[in-house]
């Protein structure tokens, strides 16, 4: 980096540290613009970046978040069950001071997203909950907020050796994926004589037991969703499919819901962001507004690519999640309130923290990417990013390039965390929400860039030196990488001309390296 854009940096750093509280700025337009906004807001669990990062983003307008306490959504470590009857008697309670409320009904009845794939509920308990989630919503007599919920179907990931599903999947996580998409193929009369085959192969590979437990919470969770859907006392309903993809279990589920009689809802695709674009669209109905939003794309003949851990062209995507934030295509850059820039990929997606993800790679499209960047912002565009070019991640040379033409702390918002979804989301639900940005720029600076798409590569492998593993970190362990981390991050700022922003707090909430957690001081 260069000593002008330290400088830079050093300046816009500076002026972070007074937006950690509240934003006073009023909104734009809408009856509501003056005054505080309470929201009663269930997350999906107590991960960061379902609970702690919402709390954030709601400072940056006159949004006061009426959240639960951790533990009545699930701690986000695996080992969630939340406190069902502790909960419901928050939000009843806590409903009468709300001008909104924004629901995760998993947490309201499995105890939170990750208890969701995990929970032994028998179809009786799950029933009782469900009538106490119609007595709250829907039974109840008096005057209620708004109510924005979503639902999520039950993930199914590729590949075993993940902390978030039933123990024998870390072994036959895999052969059960692999089952599902055939199960799926033969269902669309697309199975070979070899696929056929295969199949039987695969039955007997899995132990009953474990497949039956399986199967058994799939059905009990879609038997749930095809409840919610029946009696539907929200005023928005968002269906989420996450962690999906083209062929399975989940979209198969999703399929049999669109053909329920009388079936009507939002579906798309992502889970964690979701909270995020129901927060924007109810401040944007309670306030009075719908943004016009602008959709430019760094390779516009890649838009219906398939992104990782997705089951819809990434234009679907972001038609999606622009619907459930409460807002509209714009045609023309004149006509948008919000430009909408994804740094999508001209091929197949790989991870952040991959080799691929050289910051000096040649590269044509991001040059210009990024100087349209620069045009819309001097022409006083609103302007969020979404990088999505990696999952998992950010793009290195996206970010060196805004950073290099001092764009990046003139962004509205910015995200390339997770999935395209999770980033998309988080975005564009930021930029509707305006108000002062800077800190949540720094905090996806750091997560994103600094620790995702690099330091965490370089901590697994010293995690892996030592002869440790880095999906289960405990006591001691855990403390001492959770050190070095911050270590790391606080060095590869200040190594990049990031001064006046320090990592503090680093801590490693569901005891891996995937995520973390961490405080921000601002000198």
């Amino acid at each position: 980096m260069t000593k002008m854009l330290t400088g830079c940096l050093c300046f816009l750093l500076l002026a972070v540290a007074g937006c950690a509280g509240p934003s006073s700025a009023p909104a734009k337009s809408g009856p509501d613009q003056e005054r505080m906004l309470n929201i009663l807001f269930v997350p999906g669990d107590a991960r960061p970046i379902t609970d702690q990062y919402p709390r954030e983003v709601g400072r940056r307008q006159n949004i006061q978040l009426i959240m639960p306490p951790a533990e009545y959504s699930g701690r986000g470590n695996g080992d969630d069950s939340g406190r069902y009857e502790d909960l419901a008697r928050f939000i009843e309670e806590k409903m009468p001071l709300a001008d909104g409320v924004i629901l995760s009904t998993d947490t309201f009845i499995y105890g939170g997203l990750l208890a969701s794939r995990n929970h032994h509920l028998a179809p009786g308990e799950l029933q009782e909950r469900l009538a106490g989630l119609r007595s709250l919503f829907q039974d109840n007599p008096g005057p209620r907020p708004k109510i924005y919920a979503y639902t999520s179907l039950m993930r199914l990931p590729k590949q075993g050796g993940s902390r978030e599903e039933p123990p024998y999947y870390e072994e036959y996580g895999a052969l059960i994926y692999r089952l599902s998409v055939l199960e799926h193929k033969k269902k669309l009369g697309l199975l070979t004589g070899a696929q056929e085959k295969e199949t039987g192969q695969l039955i007997r590979a899995i132990p009953a037991p474990y497949l039956g437990d399986y199967l058994s919470r799939r059905q009990k969770n879609l038997s749930v969703t095809k409840a919610i859907i029946a009696d539907n006392p929200f005023d928005y309903w968002v269906l989420c499919r996450d962690d999906t993809a083209e062929y399975g279990y989940p979209r198969l589920e999703y399929q049999e819901l669109q053909q329920l009689p009388g079936a009507k809802f939002t579906s798309l695709t992502g889970a964690d962001e979701t909270g995020l674009l129901l927060l924007a669209r109810m401040i944007n109905d309670l306030r009075g507004r719908k943004p016009k939003v602008f959709v430019d794309y760094a390779d516009p003949q890649a838009v219906n690519r398939i992104p990782p851990y997705e089951d819809t062209p990434l234009a679907q995507t972001v038609r999606e999640h622009l619907a459930a934030a409460g807002g509209e295509a714009a045609e023309r850059t004149g006509d948008a309130d919000i430009v909408l820039m994804v740094n999508n990929a001209p091929t197949k997606s790989t991870e952040a923290a991959g080799k691929e993800n050289e910051p000096f790679r040649p590269e044509s499209c991001l040059a210009a990417f990024v100087q349209r960047a620069a045009t819309y912002l001097q022409q006083g565009k609103t302007v969020a990013v979404a990088d999505v070019a990696f999952a998992n991640g950010a793009d290195n040379k996206l970010i060196r390039l805004l950073l290099e033409e001092n764009l990046y702390f003139r962004l509205e918002s910015y995200a390339g965390w997770n999935t395209a979804a999770n980033a998309l989301g988080s975005a564009l639900a930021e930029a509707m929400l305006s108000g002062d940005k800077k800190r949540c720029l720094l905090i996806r600076l750091i997560d994103d860039w600094a620790y995702q798409a690099n330091v965490r590569q370089e901590i697994k492998q010293t995690v892996l030196g030592r002869g440790l593993d880095p999906a289960h970190l405990q006591g001691e362990e855990k403390e001492a990488v959770a050190g070095v981390i911050e270590e790391k991050l606080n060095a590869f700022l200040r190594a990049h001309g990031i001064t006046g922003a320090v990592v503090t707090g680093v801590n490693l909430p569901k005891n891996r390296t995937f995520e973390i957690s961490f405080g921000l001081s601002i000198n």
